[in-house]
């Protein structure tokens, strides 16, 4: 997979995953953050070289992790997650020109593997979108190279239903793909409980 990039956005480490303000502290929230990061940038590193990977934040923590690990970096300069990912996306195709195809990866996809994601990233049409478990949300985005400058991103409220139609108003086939370890992210406490009882009754694969 050697014209993939990988965008992987990433909220400030201190700020993420506020919505679990009820079952974890604010360091546990914080390291659970780091925690997901990390292991973002280890599945991307699986996948693509280093060189392919943006990290895009308005943390310096966060840019600092993913400079370690050889990502090329992306200042969010706080106009929201679409503006952030267009930035992104300008950032690496202007320092990475080889990249021909793109897959927008969240950190918070605890049981995400390094096969579901090339298998993903694989899908033949032009866009190609990973619903949330609601159905209603978007996990993940991959553009081919036809889409790869039309597609615009529209993350909010009823995502899944905006690309959709983003993909329409464009003229780009696409596919919904509906896949457990794709579709499976942590948002709300229920899914944080879930998530942990079942890793430790084994009944999820962390």
């Amino acid at each position: 997979m050697e014209n993939l990039g990988i965008l992987i956005p990433c909220k400030a480490l201190t700020r993420g995953k506020s919505r679990l303000a009820s079952v974890l502290s604010d360091e546990s929230r914080h390291q659970l953050c780091r925690s997901f990061l990390l292991r973002s940038l280890e599945l991307a590193r699986s996948i693509i070289i280093p060189d392919h990977i943006g990290i895009v934040s308005d943390d310096p923590e966060v840019l600092s992790i993913g400079q370690s690990c050889g990502a090329l970096s992306v200042l969010d300069t706080g106009n929201g997650l679409n503006k952030a990912l267009e930035d992104g996306r300008l950032d690496l195709l202007k320092a990475r020109p080889c990249v021909k195809r793109l897959l927008v990866m969240p950190i918070d996809l605890p049981l995400c593997t390094s096969s579901a994601v090339k298998a993903f990233a694989k899908n033949s049409e032009d866009v190609a979108l990973a619903a949330d478990r609601s159905g209603v949300g978007t996990n993940m985005i991959c553009l081919s190279p036809k889409a790869l400058n039309k597609f615009s991103f529209r993350y909010g409220n009823n995502s899944l239903a905006s690309h959709r139609q983003e993909a329409a108003d464009q003229r780009l086939s696409m596919s919904i793909v509906d896949e457990f370890y794709l579709g499976f992210d942590i948002d709300e406490p229920d899914h944080y409980k879930r998530w942990i009882e079942g890793a430790a009754n084994g009944e999820l694969a962390a």
